[in-house]
């Protein structure tokens, strides 16, 4: 360190080369020195004035303790700066003031080797306490593994600082730490509690942790040098609680303490952290939430660290209170909206002595009002949560404030990008967000988590609600808004073209990740009527809306703003309509669909747009197949696939050819769909578009159940499962879900089967896909019906039409007839079954379901014979065969060969003879009962109860009239047989 030249014995510059050394700024040292401001400091060293001698002492200690004098020479500087500033002083009164002489005993004291600290003590070693900690009233909720990981930290640091935000619980886990380690460590280590929220003057920082360790001034020595001496010698650890206010003076102790006091361990809390070197921190986070809609017991849900808080709190309050049915969804509702900040929970539960649980819930909207006189035994700051938060507030500086309340516009949080971009006005300049940012995120107000390769920030609600009451007073929320709604349209319209390729899912994730931040420009663009605005940005969401099941929220925000009365640019509104009309189909309301679409394929017509034509024209083809129109959708279609491929537009190309396709399968025509299939796949493949791609896979899974293709089947369902989970796509997950339990439940597995179904079930509740649930309530019918368990397969039947007759899907509404009429025959009601099938008949031959058809008459073939209209019943059961055959629908013609052969059996000739008298009769029911097993794939337990009895019964009876040898015989000849040649044989043998 070099010399400084005293030859001048100019004060001033002393003064200042002295600060130079240790590199501290005048503010910085005046808060060393323990003034609040710099002004002084300024003064001593442009000359303005001198330190007086007490000022002057002050200024000696500082510089000592400082290290800024040179090593071996500190009596010899801090005598010079005396003199000179003794002679300056004298000088300027012209020796009418004399200034005191420099005291080298006082220095003397500064200087010595620390005295042993019983000489330094007011009390004696055998009178000290260990520690000063508050008792705790009740035990800490939940924290397990914030203490471990505290523990950790402690074992790793001698300074480790809980930060967070106010009232979330810092105080009483650094309380627990403390007890924890006294208790284990027992007479060897002392653990003191510093509150520092009342002290306001950072200066008196230190006489208050030496006044709280019971140290006094003696000797002539300061607090300072007291305290240091003291912890010097201890085994210690020191809790120093609510450091925010006193950051500085805090950090500049805290690190001059640690590094002086070699066994000294420092524990802190604060909402800002210190940023020493040595400092590790632990962030404490809000209380575990419940789930928001629990299947959990009560006593779990208790568990649940909120909710445990809160029932223990508004007991206090209300000794009377119990958690029950009646009061969850409530208490849910409370610890959910509360975001777990303990004190909140404190102060809500507190209401509880005059308000119910349900009460309570509704004021949240409200929260600063509601959250209020809290225990008057916490600080003031502690009693209501506005005050909690004032306090926090009021530590920033103003473009912190503005910059907090600015951020009050997000919701679900944000990225630098944006933020930048929409708090990038006025008295913040862009290059000014990023440090600023950091302070907030550094004083707990802001949370960051990891997303992919950039982090995300966020607030708390509670937070948010007041950055948002506070905006007002500090800038124009009008603009902040504008400016969000701008960034948010940009970003939305921006992602539309990814969905035509490979980058669909980057892109949905995007958006996903965004979507409250777009409810919140949604939001804004219709309260300002801006029409167009809302029009794009619900209109560029389509994609969300649809693919992550958002279905009625995104229905919802186009009908809000397309009854907005200002005008829209045509194309704007036609775009609009298209995905109004989309939305309408996924919920299946497909007249409104249907009709959306043509008003949007209108306004396209009158601007001569070819462009965009093609896929409203698709959705009015979609929405008629869904009603069971399936003529008049293949002419939308075939139109929309002309108008595709003119415009080169590959994803409506291969979405048109899928839809084709599975119009195709509904009328029956399967020898069409590999046509279909296999261009819509090429396509899918050359663009890469993960939805197409499910839905070829779907078709192609449809197809194969029908025709008892169950390897091509289980194929299906594993790939389509597997992209499913990787794109997010709710509702087709939701399809494979239950076409995976359709499959289980035909192979026999009926557990499984039923958990799948039901998930699915669920999941389309949850995005109310009405179709869907419909299609899945059916699945779980005939999954009851192969059991024999006809009350539940009414149950789901019965639901499953009411759905159906909401949405006036005619292919599921007969779906659920079938299922009905089955019911109603195995109750051996059969008039009412009747009239069920014939319902459901009506409708397949309405809609042009040749398959569907089939099943019925196959139905109506049972009721017959139960009713001895024998032959009837036979012509039923040969028309579905026929049709069944036509389409390759190996497992149906199983069930209704049973059928037939069980009607053979019981039946008698228009002569009044049995049939099956004959043994050439009784031959060729032996081989058709031969191509049954092979008709199954080996699936004999998926048949119905009902044939399956059939089936087995007639086994037996066939065997008993013919004996084991000739029935062995036939039975192996129809097994040999193809099974067509067999059918056509013994149906034209019984017709003679």
């Amino acid at each position: 360190m070099a010399s400084l030249n005293y030859s001048q014995n100019l004060p001033n510059e002393l003064i200042k080369n002295y600060r130079s050394r240790i590199g501290l700024t005048q503010s910085q040292f005046a808060l060393e020195m323990g003034f609040t401001s710099r002004r002084m400091v300024q003064y001593w060293e442009s000359g303005n004035s001198l330190p007086k001698p007490d000022n002057l002492r002050k200024l000696i200690a500082t510089l000592f303790r400082l290290k800024a004098f040179s090593i071996g020479k500190e009596l010899q500087e801090s005598e010079a700066l005396w003199q000179a500033v003794k002679f300056a002083a004298e000088d300027n009164y012209q020796k009418m003031v004399v200034f005191p002489n420099f005291d080298v005993a006082w220095f003397n004291a500064l200087y010595q080797p620390p005295l042993p600290p019983t000489s330094k003590l007011k009390a004696t070693e055998q009178t000290r306490a260990i520690h000063n900690l508050p008792i705790v009233k009740t035990g800490l909720i939940g924290r397990k593994v914030a203490l471990d990981e505290v523990f950790k930290l402690l074992k790793t640091s001698r300074l480790v600082t809980l930060c967070g935000m106010g009232g979330i619980g810092k105080t009483r886990l650094a309380l627990e730490v403390a007890w924890t380690i006294l208790d284990q460590a027992q007479s060897s280590t002392e653990v003191w509690f510093i509150e520092l929220a009342t002290l306001q003057k950072p200066e008196q920082l230190v006489q208050m942790i030496a006044a709280t360790l019971n140290l006094t001034e003696i000797n002539g020595l300061s607090s300072e040098i007291v305290l240091l001496n003291y912890l010097q010698q201890r085994q210690l650890l020191l809790v120093l609680d609510n450091c925010e206010h006193l950051i500085e003076s805090c950090a500049r102790w805290v690190d001059y303490l640690l590094k002086h006091c070699p066994h000294l361990q420092i524990l802190t809390t604060s909402r800002e952290i210190f940023r020493l070197s040595n400092e590790l921190t632990f962030t404490v986070l809000p209380l575990e939430l419940p789930d928001p809609h629990p299947d959990l017991s009560l006593e779990k849900l208790a568990a649940c660290e909120a909710v445990h808080l809160f029932i223990e709190c508004a007991k206090v309050a209300n000794p009377d209170f119990r958690l029950n049915q009646q009061n969850v969804k409530a208490i849910v509702s409370i610890c959910r909206q509360l975001e777990g900040i303990p004190l909140s929970l404190e102060l809500a539960a507190a209401r509880m002595r005059v308000l119910t649980e349900q009460q309570i819930e509704q004021r949240l909207n409200d929260r600063f009002r509601l959250l209020t006189k809290g225990n008057r035994a916490t600080m003031s700051r502690h009693q209501t949560l506005l005050a909690l938060i004032d306090w926090s507030f009021d530590l920033l500086d103003e473009k912190e404030q503005l910059l907090l309340c600015r951020a009050s516009v997000f919701a679900g949080g944000w990225k630098l990008d944006a933020f930048e971009q929409i708090c990038n006005s006025g008295r913040i300049a862009k290059d000014e967000i990023l440090d600023l940012l950091t302070n907030l995120v550094n004083k707990s107000l802001v949370i960051t988590k990891e997303a992919g390769e950039e982090k995300r920030y966020n607030l708390l609600e509670t937070l948010r609600e007041y950055g948002k009451i506070k905006l007002p007073e500090l800038d124009h929320p009008s603009e902040v808004q504008t400016r969000h709604l701008s960034y948010y349209l940009h970003l939305a319209e921006s992602l539309e073209s990814k969905f035509m390729g490979t980058e669909q899912g980057e892109a949905l994730a995007i958006l996903k990740n965004e979507l409250d931040n777009f409810r919140v420009g949604l939001e804004w663009a219709i309260q300002q009527e801006e029409a167009e605005l809302a029009l794009r940005l619900a209109t560029a969401l389509h994609q969300l809306w649809a693919l992550h099941g958002h279905f009625r929220e995104g229905y919802f925000y186009l009908k809000r703003a397309l009854s907005l009365s200002k005008a829209v640019e045509p194309r704007v509104r036609a775009k609009a309509l298209l995905q109004l009309g989309r939305l309408a189909y996924r919920q299946g309301d497909y007249a409104e669909a249907w009709q959306q679409s043509h008003e949007s394929v209108t306004i396209l017509r009158n601007l001569d747009d070819k462009q965009g034509i093609h896929w409203p024209l698709f959705t009015m083809g979609v929405s008629a197949t869904m009603q069971g129109n399936y003529l008049e959708g293949c002419q939308y279609l075939e139109e929309s696939l002309v108008l595709s491929r003119a415009a080169n537009d590959k994803l409506a190309i291969a979405t048109c050819l899928c839809m084709r396709g599975i119009t195709a399968a509904l009328m029956g025509q399967f020898t069409e769909l590999p046509i279909y299939i296999q261009e819509s796949q090429d396509l899918t493949v050359e663009f890469g578009n993960k939805w197409s791609t499910l839905m070829a896979l779907s078709l192609f899974g449809n197809v194969a159940m029908v025709q008892s293709n169950y390897t091509e089947v289980e194929r299906s369902r594993q790939e389509s499962l597997s992209r499913s989970h990787q794109t997010w796509v709710k509702w087709l997950y939701a399809y494979w879900l239950g076409l995976a339990g359709w499959l289980a439940s035909h192979q026999g597995h009926f557990l499984e089967a039923r958990a799948i179904c039901q998930e699915s079930l669920a999941l389309r509740q949850e995005i109310e896909d009405k179709w869907g649930i419909a299609y899945t309530l059916n699945i779980l019918g005939d999954m009851a019906l192969i059991q024999g368990d006809y009350a539940t397969a009414q149950n789901y039947g019965e639901k499953s039409l009411v759905v159906c007759q909401e949405i006036k899907a005619k292919w599921q509404m007969s779906w659920a007839l079938n299922i009905l009429g089955e019911c109603a025959f195995a109750q051996e009601k059969y008039p009412e079954a009747w009239g069920y099938t014939q319902e459901g008949r009506a409708l397949r031959q309405e809609t042009g379901d040749i398959v569907g058809t089939a099943l019925h008459l196959h139905s109506l073939g049972k009721i017959a014979t139960a009713q001895q209209r024998y032959s009837e019943a036979q012509h039923y059961y040969e028309e579905s065969l026929t049709l069944k055959q036509q389409h390759g629908m190996k497992r149906d013609i199983a069930i209704s060969l049973c059928g037939l052969v069980h009607l053979f059996l019981i039946a008698e000739n228009p002569k009044g003879q049995q049939i099956t008298h004959t043994t050439s009769g009784l031959e060729q029911l032996a081989r058709l009962y031969g191509t049954i097993p092979a008709l199954l794939l080996t699936h004999r337990n998926t048949l119905p109860r009902l044939e399956k009895g059939y089936y087995e019964s007639g086994l037996e009876l066939i065997r008993l009239r013919l004996g084991d040898a000739t029935f062995q015989v036939a039975f192996e000849e129809g097994r040999a047989m193809p099974f067509e040649k067999v059918i056509e044989d013994a149906l034209m043998s019984f017709a003679q």
